[in-house]
């Protein structure tokens, strides 16, 4: 079994605290990987932004909607 944490700011005291708790255990790896994205992907995140701000956008429940009528088997009932 795996565990994953996600820690967006990493510059708090106790989260640094945390970490160097974390890094002394032998059966914990800390992987401070830094994403990036695409140039492709940065433009594909723009092209969306545009498209919501100039077309608006859906609700939670309408895309929800549409995504168990087309992926029926992928939701559990």
């Amino acid at each position: 079994m795996g565990l994953t944490l996600h820690i967006n700011d990493i510059s708090k005291p106790e989260v640094k605290a945390f970490l160097d708790y974390a890094r002394s255990l032998k059966f914990v790896i800390v992987d401070e990987e830094e994403v990036s994205l695409s140039q492709e992907q940065i433009e594909a995140i723009d092209e969306a932004r545009i498209s919501l701000k100039k077309n608006g956008g859906k609700s939670h429940e309408e895309v929800m909607a549409k995504m168990k009528n087309k992926y029926p088997n992928a939701f559990r009932a």
